[in-house]
Parts: C-alpha cells; sequence; structure tokens
C-alpha cells in the first residue's frame, strides 16, 4: 500500500490557491482541488501489517492543534528548472508533528525518506521546460490560515482515471 501522512485544506483556502494554480500557462498535470492537501510524511509502500500496527500507535497519539498559513508560491528543485510548483506554509509547529510522526513511524520499522521536510502545498507538476518566474512573483501574498485540528493516514488508490486517495486512519489534534 503507497501510503503518506496529510493535512486536509479548507474550502475556501482551496478556492483561492485554485486562482493562482489557474494563471500557470504551461503544459502540466495540476493537483485537482478535491486531492489538495499538504504532505505531512511520505511513507511510500508499506505492508497492510504494518499499516494496522500504525494505526494503533495513531490511536494513542498525541500532538495539539496548531495555526497554518499558506503564502507565497515557489517551485521544486529550482527557477531555472522547475518542475513542481507549491504554495508554501508557514507554521512553527507543523515541522515538530512532522517529526514526531517519523519517530512514531521509523519506530515500527517502516523506513521513511531522508531529505529536509519542506511543508508545501503542490499545485502541480511541469511536464515540459517552462519559465514561472513571473508567476512566483505574482503570488508573493498569503491565501489563507487555519487551525489544523485533525491530520490523516492516506492511501494512493491508482486506476484508470489516475490516482484516488482513501483515508486509513483519522487523528485528533487536541
Amino acid at each position: 500500500m503507497r501510503c503518506f501522512f496529510s493535512i486536509e485544506i479548507p474550502e475556501k483556502i482551496k478556492d483561492e490557491v485554485i486562482k493562482s494554480q489557474r494563471e500557470v500557462k504551461c503544459d502540466s498535470k495540476l493537483v485537482k482541488k478535491e486531492q489538495l492537501h499538504l504532505t505531512l510524511l511520505f511513507l511510500g509502500e508499506v505492508e497492510k501489517e504494518k499499516i494496522e500496527a500504525l494505526s494503533e500507535k495513531l490511536s494513542q497519539f498525541k500532538f495539539p492543534s496548531f495555526e497554518v498559513q499558506l503564502k507565497n508560491a515557489g517551485v521544486f528543485p529550482s527557477e531555472k528548472n522547475p518542475r513542481v510548483f507549491w504554495i508554501g506554509v508557514e507554521s512553527s509547529e507543523i515541522k515538530k508533528l512532522h517529526d514526531q510522526l517519523k519517530k512514531t513511524v521509523n519506530s515500527l520499522g517502516i523506513e521513511t525518506e531522508n531529505r529536509e521536510f519542506k511543508p508545501h502545498l503542490t499545485l502541480g507538476r511541469l511536464k515540459e521546460k517552462c519559465n514561472l518566474k513571473k508567476w512566483v512573483e505574482q503570488n508573493t501574498k498569503t491565501f489563507g490560515s487555519f487551525n489544523a485540528d485533525s491530520f490523516f493516514l492516506k492511501q494512493s488508490v491508482f486506476d484508470k482515471n489516475g490516482v484516488a486517495y482513501e483515508t486509513l486512519a483519522k487523528v485528533n489534534l487536541k
């Protein structure tokens, strides 16, 4: 099972983000509005037995709710060679939640990526080389903020229509 942890985005903020997404005039694969989310931790392929153990651990997971602000646009890996375009995330707590989740997951023998966590909201992936410098500059603004009071363990399910995300567990933050 291909899994990840995510935080859902309120509809009102998704509407603002979609307006900026539509400004990108390059050949790209856009993330659908209903699939917009903040990835907390990507797990990749995980065996069903480990998901069951993880769900059990998550039932005792404790972390306070926190404020998240979506602000400014950017690209990965670089402005000269953009492949992914996104909206930034400002939150002092999201990194702490990521780190705590990573420890929990690793304690069950589930391997995770070692690269630095850069919280962001992916809007799309470019299919060809494209200059997004102007788009990034025009989207230096705040898209909205919200209280993150829960997160989800999700599974990516692939079919002829692309990918869908199925919720495996919800964790409420206090």
